[in-house]
């Protein structure tokens, strides 16, 4: 994991839901200061499929639409089954 990030399970019947907190209070970029909570969901058929990524704090980020849906090509397009779940939450 980031330095920056902690991880969280909220559900003790399910490892495939997961909670991610970037914490930027120390980061030097335009979100420095702010704690910033993410939801992963890991599905059926991974790594055939990408996993979901939602974030659940209000932010404006150009790869973050407005409903909080990731918006990053390696979750859509360019999804190799090579990936793996840190490479989303480094993309984040």
């Amino acid at each position: 994991m980031p330095p920056h990030t902690s991880l969280s399970f909220p559900s003790t019947t399910s490892k495939m839901k997961f909670e991610v907190i970037y914490d930027l209070g120390y980061e030097e970029c335009l979100w420095k200061g702010g704690k910033y909570k993410f939801t992963f969901e890991i599905p059926y058929n991974y790594p055939m499929e990408p996993p979901k990524a939602h974030c659940e704090t209000p932010i404006y980020h150009p790869n973050i639409d407005t409903a909080g849906n990731v918006c990053l090509n390696i979750l859509r397009a360019d999804w190799k089954p090579v990936l793996n779940v840190y490479s989303v939450i480094a993309g984040c």
